[in-house]
């Protein structure tokens, strides 16, 4: 018996039936829907999860920030490898059961379709545009008359069917991101502490040292309490730096002593002599991390938290990234564009958690939050709140997105709703009207006075809990951001770096509060953020056994006042580390003082300084109607039904817009809110005409409607 390639009206195009008397016999169900399936299978593994999982098996930190563990990795590469062919296959399958000739019509447009696909992220190496989509075009008719017309071609399609095997089987056992699957095997270090004593690590994340220290080198106690008083009782390291923008690379380099390893990721399998393998050999692991991985599944066996996004928003991902490579830019930036990489997106980390804010609002006790911070503080804080104990004998290890964008929320404990963009943010860029960085630094001080509430809740709970006494306290971050007109913001694209962008990124705070310490010290020695390991270990009396580049901040310090630092370049595999610049010191901290944050909030004393910002903020706080100074101006309010408030302080609309006339573009106007003047800030351009953006205190906004105007200043 011969097979020939003629087909029956009722066969897919790949349908090889038997000659001579079978001849006319229609194939079985199984092989006519199997010979279907396996042909969109293989060409959907070619155009769309070989792309996929070869990037995402390069970027295992996508899957650290999205908190995705073995079983969510696992569900998304035989999702992507499977959901696709098996939804093309089943929309044709349906049309089959209508008719025969449009189920091989279909059939081919599908296959059509995936070559298509695969032509454009083969093609966008060599041109863009128009000659790409032509390219792809007449590859995509190609492909398709050799699946419809050659049995040679449909034959190599069946063996090829096992590509998408071999794809999964690659990403999910040979890839960078195979560790996170199969689990890290990293030895433990056999290490003796000399002084055991409880460690408390809080690693914040994008605070600059400017944002709480004043112009003196103090840190500023009226705005920020418990920082202070952290402060009075520890030693403050306020000359320490970071060495990368990166926060994959500022948190490895914290953990593990050593400068940042370029295509290093922040994993565990990556980095396997840190302080979690330093003191797991004795230690209790109370863990709980923020785009890494570091401490090694073997010790750190904790749920992850409330905030776990998994593989549903890692699909959302995936259809980013093809929508990226299938642009006809050519640009390999595409990419990158299109891929919700765990640097530039910690936003939707922010958001997961503050839906569990809101969830534990809903379900708490209805006390006033403004009063009561641990309602709706973010659910890792709690988690390190809860875990507190008297042991002497455990690391409590908290890496935090706070103060970290979006800037969400008030001094009060409420939240605003952040803008989609920040005002004024090109990339990773500030554009060149200097409103837009000064109302981000303004945002940022307020998140940081929320933080400080919740550090005023750790000092009252290792009190009640008898641990502060005895307990190694760190306090560090793992890089600032700047707030430049015209500079960037991070720096994590590539741009050079330059003071006083510096002063604020790479400066950053460490507040170390030794077991059995009473009296605050204040030093101004060389500190690297690679200095914070070698000093627990200087505090706890341990060895490291492995070959660091820090030195304890404790001991002799630092020969010299090189303070190298990395940029970093997002792409399309995760991020670059660049290498390292050399900073300043003296013109560093020169940057730090001017910009400290008596100089931004300079408006009075009091916690009012929060909204006195700019060349008129004495008018803040003032009645309209007693100023004679201030004429109202016609404007609209943006989304005026959210200033009908509830009886719900825990929602406000402190963020303000108002759209002006375009002849008012930089003129200082007043925004008052029931009669008393919240903010001052110039009209800012939009695409045909201005508005004013500001931020207004939450005690001025009461239950029911508001009633917001614009005003402008006589004269």
């Amino acid at each position: 018996m011969t097979l020939v390639a003629d087909r029956g009206p009722d066969e897919p195009s790949s349908g090889l039936r038997p000659s001579g008397s079978e001849a006319t016999e229609a194939p079985s169900w199984w092989r006519r829907e199997g010979a279907a399936f396996v042909e969109i299978f293989a060409l959907s593994g070619f155009a769309v999860a070989q792309p996929v999982l070869d990037l995402f098996g390069r970027t295992p930190s996508q899957f650290v920030f999205r908190n995705a563990e073995a079983a969510d990795i696992v569900r998304f590469a035989l999702l992507v490898a499977g959901a696709v062919p098996l939804a093309l296959w089943l929309v044709e399958a349906t049309v089959g059961l209508v008719s025969g000739i449009a189920r091989r019509v279909v059939h081919l447009a599908i296959a059509a379709v995936l070559v298509w696909v695969f032509a454009v992220q083969a093609g966008r190496s060599l041109v863009s545009g128009w000659p790409l989509m032509a390219l792809a075009v007449v590859g995509a008719v190609l492909g398709t008359v050799l699946v419809a017309r050659a049995a040679a071609a449909r034959l190599w399609l069946r063996f090829a069917s096992v590509a998408p095997v071999a794809f999964v089987a690659l990403f999910l056992f040979a890839s960078d991101t195979a560790p996170l699957v199969a689990g890290d095997d990293v030895e433990v270090a056999r290490t003796a502490v000399g002084s055991p004593a409880p460690v408390v690590m809080l690693v914040l994340d994008e605070l600059p040292l400017t944002a709480i220290m004043r112009s003196d080198g103090t840190v500023d106690d009226e705005l920020y309490p418990n920082l202070a008083e952290l402060a009075a009782g520890s030693t403050f390291f306020r000359n320490t730096t970071a060495v990368s923008s990166s926060t994959g690379y500022a948190v490895s380099s914290i953990a593990t002593g050593t400068m940042p390893r370029d295509g290093a990721a922040p994993l565990a399998s990556d980095h396997p002599e840190s302080l979690f393998t330093l003191l797991g050999d004795t230690y209790a692991m109370k863990v709980t991390e923020s785009t890494t991985r570091l401490c090694p599944t073997d010790l750190c066996e904790v749920d992850a938290p409330p905030a776990t996004v998994g593989s549903g928003s890692l699909l959302g991902d995936a259809v980013d990234v093809m929508r990226a490579r299938l642009s006809l830019s050519g640009d390999a930036g595409d990419v990158t564009a299109g891929f919700v990489e765990a640097e530039a997106d910690a936003e939707a980390e922010a958001e997961a958690e503050a839906d569990v804010d809101a969830e534990a609002d809903a379900a708490g006790s209805g006390e006033d939050v403004f009063a009561d911070f641990h309602i709706n503080q973010p659910s890792r804080f709690r988690q390190l709140l809860d875990g507190l104990e008297d042991d002497s004998a455990t690391l409590h290890y908290l890496h935090i997105l706070l103060p970290h964008v979006p800037y969400r929320y008030l001094p009060s404990g409420a939240r605003y709703e952040p803008p989609a963009a920040d005002s004024g943010r090109i990339e990773d860029d500030w554009a060149e009207e200097e409103w837009f960085p000064t109302l981000a630094r303004q945002r940022l001080q307020l998140q940081v006075a929320y933080l400080d509430g919740l550090v005023g809740e750790l000092l009252a709970t290792l009190r009640e809990r008898d641990l502060y006494d005895e307990a190694l306290v760190v306090l560090t971050a793992d890089h600032g951001i700047s707030f430049h007109a015209g500079r960037p913001i991070r720096g994590i694209e590539g741009q050079p770096l330059t003071e006083p962008t510096l002063g604020e990124l790479a400066w950053v705070p460490l507040l170390v509060k030794e077991p059995g310490q009473r009296d605050g010290r204040v030093s101004d020695a060389n500190v690297l953020t690679v200095d914070v390991l070698p000093t627990i270990a200087d505090v706890l009396d341990v060895d490291i056994p492995w070959e660091i580049d820090g030195t304890s901040a404790l001991g002799a310090g630092r020969d010299d006042e090189a303070k190298p630092f990395h940029g970093a370049d997002v792409h399309a595999f995760g991020v670059a580390s660049l290498d390292p610049i050399s900073i300043d010191p003296e013109t560093g901290r020169e940057s730090v003082a001017d910009a400290a944050v008596d100089r931004f909030l300079d408006g009075g004393s009091g916690a009012g300084r929060f909204w006195r910002i700019g060349p008129h903020a004495d008018l803040v706080g003032t009645d309209v109607g007693a100023d004679a100074d201030l004429r109202p101006v016609e404007a609209t309010l943006r989304d005026p039904s959210r200033y009908d408030l509830a009886d719900d302080p825990t929602r406000v609309p402190a963020l303000v817009r108002l759209g002006v006339a375009a002849d008012l573009v930089g003129e200082q106007l007043a925004v008052a809110v029931n009669g008393v003047v919240g903010a001052v800030a110039p009209a800012v351009p939009t695409d045909g005409g201005a508005e004013v953006v500001v931020m207004v205190d939450d005690a001025l906004l009461r239950t029911g409607p508001n009633d917001v105007t614009v005003h402008r200043l006589a004269g």
